[in-house]
Formats: C-alpha cells, structure tokens, sequence
C-alpha cells in the first residue's frame, strides 16, 4: 500500500436540514484493504463538524469555505468546510439576503437582498472582501432575475 493511499483525505459531507445546514466528516479514514472488496471496517464513523442557520448556501471556488445566508444575524455566516468551524461573518445588517455568490478566486463574496431605501441606500447589490468582512462596493438592482445572477461579471483574475 502506498503512503498516498494511506492519508486519504477525510469525506466531508454538507447537509440541508429542517432549521439550516450540518456539516458531517468521515468515511473512509483509512483505504481499503486489497484483498477483502467489502470492508466495512475502513469506513469509521461519521461525525458532527456543528449546524447552523442558512437558507441558501455556497462553496468557495477551491471548497475550502462556505457561505450560508441564514436569513438572521448575521446575516451571512463563514465555515471553514474541513473542520466545520465559524471563522467569521460578513458584516451585512440586514437579515434578507436571498442571494450569494464567490468570485472565481474567492477573494471576494457577492450578496443580493431586495432593496430597502432605508437599509441598503447604496444599494441591494454588494461585493464584500472576505479576508476584511468589508462592502467595498455596492449597487443598485430592483429586481433578480436567474437568468442575470450573478450580478458582476469577473474576470477569472479577480483583477
């Protein structure tokens, strides 16, 4: 057996739940064994990274973090997907948010909600760094249309 198939990566697994999302990690933690074609030993136990809020949910482009959009504050929570921990939420201040969406490198997340001249004067449409949990630009958009989401172009660079 090699030593690469000896250090299989953990199964992480993302579930939709009644009240939001569960993250679950676990099988197999270890490779089969060649001669036996059914080992059941190798699939350990699967176990509870935490659950959260979230009516819409996201991978990051490299599957490392998620976004969940919990419809509460905050509003937009962070997860570090290995481990299932909160490594921090977005600072919007409005519990609508009913779209989201990552730049191709991640560096930055998209968030729609439906526009509120007293809440989001900037507007509903908003582009927030992640690394700073900053808006660093917003835009107005009335309506969401499928066809038109997401609402920024990027280019594959981020530049």
């Amino acid at each position: 057996m090699s030593d690469e198939a000896a250090e299989l990566p953990p199964t992480s697994l993302l579930v939709r739940t009644k009240h939001g999302f569960a993250m679950l990690g676990g099988p197999p933690t270890r490779p089969p064994p060649a001669d036996d074609p059914t080992p059941l030993d190798c699939l350990g136990t699967i176990s509870e990274f935490g659950t959260f809020g979230g009516q819409i949910g996201e991978f990051s482009p490299d599957g490392t973090m998620f976004a969940a959009a919990a419809g509460t504050l905050p509003a937009v929570e962070l997860r570090n997907v290995a481990s299932g921990a909160a490594v921090g939420d977005l600072g919007v201040t409005s519990a609508r948010v009913q779209k989201i969406a990552w730049s191709p490198l991640g560096t930055f997340l998209l968030t729609w909600q439906p526009p509120d001249k007293d809440a989001l004067p900037d507007g509903s449409l908003r582009v927030w760094n992640v690394a700073t949990s900053t808006c660093v630009a917003s835009f107005h958009m009335k309506q969401l249309r499928r066809e038109a989401w997401p609402g920024v172009q990027w280019s594959a660079d981020e530049v």
